[in-house]
């Protein structure tokens, strides 16, 4: 399959989950207190960034298309594809089992080690300060707990 098509129907894909999300986001509650920003912030924020990026994505993969200039996909390690992909389904699994930060760094490492990170330094200090960001600005600069 060409490169272009493949960019092309993953933009569409991720524009498709923005719109889901966007629906979703519009239904939070706003912030009690008025010097909030609230919880729909971030979301929105994300969610605008998705679209921007899916939109970009679109037009520069079919202005490839249109000028023939483009490769074929080729996956170079499928099984690890797979693996990433078991590890992201048991991750939303284990969220209202264990919680959020449990599950997180579970999953972080298992991504970590699928994706080709031996380095037990890097393993602990990525998943750790990514942790720590979303403590500090989620629990404490938002307000809004993590499961």
């Amino acid at each position: 399959m060409k490169i272009a098509v493949v960019e092309i129907g993953a933009g569409i894909v991720m524009l498709a989950i923005a719109l889901i999300a966007l629906s979703e986001a519009v239904q939070l509650p706003p912030s009690m207190n008025p010097m909030d920003i609230g919880p729909a912030a971030f979301p929105y924020l994300i969610i605008g960034g998705i679209i921007v990026c899916s939109l970009v994505l679109i037009v520069k993969a079919y202005r490839k298309h249109s000028q023939g200039d483009e490769e074929k996909v080729t996956i170079v390690r499928a099984n690890m594809v797979v693996v990433s992909i078991v590890i992201l389904i048991v991750y939303a699994i284990l969220i209202p089992i264990l919680g959020y930060y449990l599950s997180t760094a579970l999953a972080m490492i298992g991504l970590l080690l699928s994706s080709g990170q031996k380095r037990l330094i890097k393993l602990v200090f990525v998943t750790g300060g990514f942790l720590l960001f979303a403590w500090i600005g989620f629990e404490n600069i938002l307000g809004v707990p993590l499961p």
